[in-house]
């Protein structure tokens, strides 16, 4: 139950920054806040990331990978030395992006328009 209470707590810190600053500014302060908010109870990343989808999913919107990547960063220092990826494709009526992490590309991380690393 703990974990669940973790990753909600992270997930709100992580929507708060991803709403009110660019993308320098939110992982710069996920990483500044991972010394303070990573925990024993998020040393195991593989089950942090399991975790945070489960309730990312859950949450009004539905789920968000720049939302989980900036609470995985906040919630493990293992995630905060990693370098994170932002994904956009703007040509066509609908812009759309992705957000991942340089060491755990996934289905989505490749064939955007402009890759950002951070």
């Amino acid at each position: 139950m703990s974990g669940l209470v973790v990753a909600l707590g992270g997930l709100v810190v992580a929507e708060v920054l991803r709403r009110v600053a660019g993308p320098s500014s939110a992982v710069g302060a996920s990483r500044w806040l991972s010394d303070w908010f990573a925990t024993r109870l998020t040393s195991d990343r593989g089950r942090l990331v399991v975790v945070l989808a489960s309730v990312d999913s859950r949450l009004p919107g539905r789920g968000n990978c720049y939302r989980r990547v900036l609470a995985e960063t906040l919630l493990s220092s293992e995630a905060a030395r990693d370098q994170i990826c932002l994904g956009m494709n703007t040509s066509g009526r609908r812009r759309i992006g992705h957000a991942w992490f340089l060491s755990r590309p996934d289905d989505d991380s490749s064939g955007h328009e402009t890759v950002f690393t951070l």
